[in-house]
């Protein structure tokens, strides 16, 4: 299955969107988690794990909203 030029570059705004958009949350989030929320830096802790999943599921909400307004 082909994916066409349009429907790829459509994908890869939505992959920014979600990684951009998921860390300034995290970022605004940091001053307000306990330590072991905050990411410390050149290490993989719970803090990296945290901004992994709230980029994660922006991404799952932007495609929800995307098909949503495409069954319209």
């Amino acid at each position: 299955m082909a994916i066409s030029g349009a429907h790829r570059l459509h994908r890869w705004a939505e992959y920014l969107l979600a990684i951009l958009g998921g860390n300034i949350i995290y970022l605004l989030l940091v001053p307000h988690l306990p330590m072991l929320l905050q990411h410390q830096i050149f290490r993989v802790d719970w803090g990296l794990a945290l901004d992994f999943l709230i980029c994660a599921g922006l991404y799952g909400l932007i495609r929800w909203v995307r098909k949503a307004v495409a069954r319209r």
